[in-house]
């Protein structure tokens, strides 16, 4: 009888333990899903939405007194069976016993699989937690009234996502391709998201324009002609070289070569094709696209030069192919044009 009673203390035991984590791990749109597609257990989840800290004294005192009795009865049944050894010996195996049973049995297998499977343990232990908080409301009340003279502030659950909730999401709820009742979302915004997701580990050479495609500017050559082939080319942004290729000097903004077109014409100020040189960044090819993104962010930069290990350039990429990458390729009126033609 008593072996029996020491064995259901320990499985009170283990699922308040459970449970405790299973909630905690449970991401809240779980917990939105259960409210609206589970009416047997929409009650339970919306109470446990609306009064975590409820549960979670619930919990705590549960725990606390089962794990009290365990160790006394455990204690008791010990002492009974070694009652002629010294009570030193007998207490600190006594102890080292009880803490092991807990500690392995009580805390740390139940946490270890509620944490892998929240989901299929919260449902199991839901409505049992519902009833203890039912049954120790009184104590929470007390508990609640103690706690709010020291902490303000009452315990939610958190409307923020981690990354890994986030890709659990995107991976396993459903979109409009599905069934009626199933829709969420759009399958571009699921899409959009795993690109976003994606671009963390992208590396910028595998979105970059290859370095034979890319169109450049002899700096050298006459300033007419180069105006004319930066006004024809369609791009904004156009890099520079010197001598040859490799020797990347600069890039040159077209919307500099207006301004100055315009003061000649306007003012009469003849210009050099130096003035309107500018700075430009080089990039390593395994660089993430999100560190490249954040560089063109504090640098107000728009295109950079993408190398090899050897510093030898092997493409470009400019803010809208980071862009592209996201939402897909975007053409825009010159783009347009020379495809109708």
């Amino acid at each position: 009888m008593v072996i029996i009673l020491l064995v259901a203390l320990l499985a009170l035991s283990s699922l308040f333990s459970a449970a405790e984590t299973a909630l905690i791990s449970l991401p809240w749109f779980k917990i939105k899903k259960y409210i609206k597609m589970k009416p047997a257990y929409g009650k339970y989840f919306l109470s446990w939405r609306k009064e975590p800290q409820h549960f979670i004294t619930a919990i705590l005192i549960g725990n606390t007194v089962v794990n009290m009795l365990f160790a006394y009865i455990f204690s008791f049944l010990l002492f009974t069976l070694l009652k002629f050894a010294t009570p030193l010996p007998r207490e600190i195996l006594s102890l080292l016993l009880t803490t092991t049973i807990i500690l392995i049995f009580g805390e740390m297998l139940p946490k270890n699989i509620s944490y892998k499977f929240p989901e299929t343990v919260s449902l199991l232990t839901i409505q049992y937690l519902y009833f203890v908080k039912k049954l120790l409301t009184p104590a929470i009340k007390f508990t609640k009234l103690v706690s709010q003279k020291f902490f303000q502030e009452n315990l939610t659950p958190s409307k923020f996502m981690t990354l890994d909730e986030l890709q659990y999401l995107i991976k396993f709820f459903p979109h409009t391709e599905g069934p009626e009742e199933t829709k969420q979302y759009p399958i571009s915004v699921k899409t959009y998201f795993e690109r976003i997701l994606n671009i963390n580990e992208t590396a910028v050479e595998s979105i970059m324009v290859p370095f034979d495609k890319i169109d450049m500017v002899d700096i050298s050559a006459d300033k007419e002609k180069i105006v004319d082939y930066i006004l024809e080319s369609g791009h904004t942004r156009i890099p520079a070289f010197q001598v040859n290729k490799n020797n990347i000097i600069g890039y040159i903004h077209a919307h500099d070569i207006l301004t100055k077109l315009y003061e000649k014409e306007y003012n009469g100020k003849d210009w050099h094709i130096n003035e309107v040189l500018r700075e430009i960044t080089f990039t390593n090819k395994h660089t993430t696209v999100k560190k490249l993104m954040e560089e063109f962010k504090t640098k107000h930069l728009n295109i950079s030069i993408i190398v090899d290990d050897n510093n030898s350039p092997v493409g470009l990429v400019t803010f809208e192919d980071i862009v592209e990458e996201i939402v897909g390729e975007i053409i825009d009126e010159y783009e347009l044009k020379k495809l109708k033609i």
